[in-house]
């Protein structure tokens, strides 16, 4: 993903330091906050650090202080409540926006199979990754010769089944329903 690559080319991320020796997929000590800009359809959003993505935005770096306390500490609770129930949440993405008051507003969807990776954990302490995240569905269109770079790719049935069912799980191992 982003963090890999750029990890690889200079050991940070998005303004963060990381630890020299990280493996694919190892996880990190404690959660970063990888601020980005929204890109238009068919472009990717752009990761920058705090004092770059107050500037690209206009948003004033402690309202940015504010986002990223409260997401490290959403993403703590959810983390700890889905290992729990056997789960790793792996990353997240959160929106945040302002209401006509101006206050802060965490918006959007908040810890779907669409903006998170969940992977599966099974009782011998080992991890099934890709289980319950979009990356199935990207792996499909791209095994079937879709351009990632394309906004639309088409899903089969079967596809939609298999992903339904895989989020289906997921929200029972969660919620106990």
């Amino acid at each position: 993903g982003s963090i890999l690559g750029a990890y690889r080319e200079s050991g940070s991320f998005c303004g963060h330091e990381l630890p020299a020796g990280l493996q694919d997929d190892q996880k990190l000590e404690s959660p970063i906050f990888t601020g980005s800009t929204k890109a238009e359809v068919g472009h990717r959003d752009e990761y920058l650090p705090i004092n770059e993505l107050s500037k690209a935005t206009g948003v004033p770096i402690d309202t940015l202080e504010r986002i990223e306390d409260i997401s490290k500490c959403v993403f703590e609770a959810a983390q700890g409540i889905a290992a729990d129930k056997g789960v790793l949440l792996v990353d997240t993405k959160f929106e945040f926006g302002s209401d006509s008051d101006g206050q802060l507003v965490l918006a959007d969807e908040v810890l779907t199979s669409d903006s998170s990776r969940f992977w599966q954990l099974d009782q011998d302490g080992g991890i099934e990754k890709h289980l319950y995240d979009k990356k199935v569905i990207k792996q499909f269109l791209i095994d079937r010769g879709w351009d990632i770079n394309e906004p639309d790719g088409s899903l089969s049935d079967e596809i939609v089944e298999v992903l339904t069912g895989n989020y289906q799980r997921l929200h029972e191992k969660l919620t106990g329903f």
